[in-house]
């Protein structure tokens, strides 16, 4: 009931003011369940945002965005494994650019000082400590001690998966995607995508 309603009230006042009936109708349903469990924001974590990352930041002008990146071998071995993403590693790994380049196009049209870029091996591996540093400034909070330990159990670094692509295929397929990655990772690089992760290299130095 509560959905229906919401959705009748945007549906009303979207044509005249999209950005506010947005914003109205994300409140109304998720307000109630953030706050009325102590929370003091939300935050959604649904990775087709960075694809929308400038009309978000218009239709919530307080809020902030990030674009996590990671080695796109892992992605795509990750991806593989759900049924609603591509079959194949080498289909995900263009299923991977094709995400880059959306993210990299509407980080670009956003608000500069409401943008953030992680990399998620620096964040989750390399720079623990000045990476979740550089995120709570950005995001505006403080550093404590519970979030020290969310951080901890969260971002634990042997749960990265860092190079669990190898481990998904015969190591003559591993060579040829490993191949044909660098190869794409090279394209975006020429084409000036700043949404990349790490290089191939430093991901491989990392192990796994």
């Amino acid at each position: 009931a509560e959905l229906s309603e919401a959705a009748k009230q945007l549906r009303a006042a979207a044509d005249d003011d999209p950005a506010t009936a947005l914003r109205s109708f994300m409140h109304r349903l998720v307000d109630p369940y953030a706050h009325g469990r102590g929370a003091r924001t939300w935050v959604e974590t649904t990775p087709d945002n960075t694809a929308a990352t400038d009309i978000l930041l218009q239709v919530f002008p307080r809020a902030r965005a990030f674009d996590i990146v990671r080695d796109g071998r892992d992605v795509a071995a990750s991806v593989v494994t759900m049924a609603w993403g591509p079959n194949t590693p080498d289909d995900a790994l263009d299923w991977w650019a094709a995400r880059v380049r959306a993210g990299h196009a509407a980080m670009a049209r956003a608000d500069q000082d409401r943008v953030m870029r992680v990399r998620f091996e620096e964040f989750a591996l390399t720079h623990r400590e000045e990476r979740l540093d550089e995120v709570l400034t950005f995001a505006g909070f403080e550093r404590t001690p519970a979030i020290e330990r969310y951080f901890a159990r969260a971002i634990d670094p042997e749960k990265a998966h860092t190079g669990r692509w190898r481990s998904e295929m015969s190591s003559a397929h591993a060579s040829a995607f490993d191949a044909r990655y660098r190869e794409l990772y090279r394209t975006l690089e020429a084409e000036g995508v700043a949404s990349l992760p790490i290089t191939p290299d430093d991901a491989d130095s990392l192990g796994g």
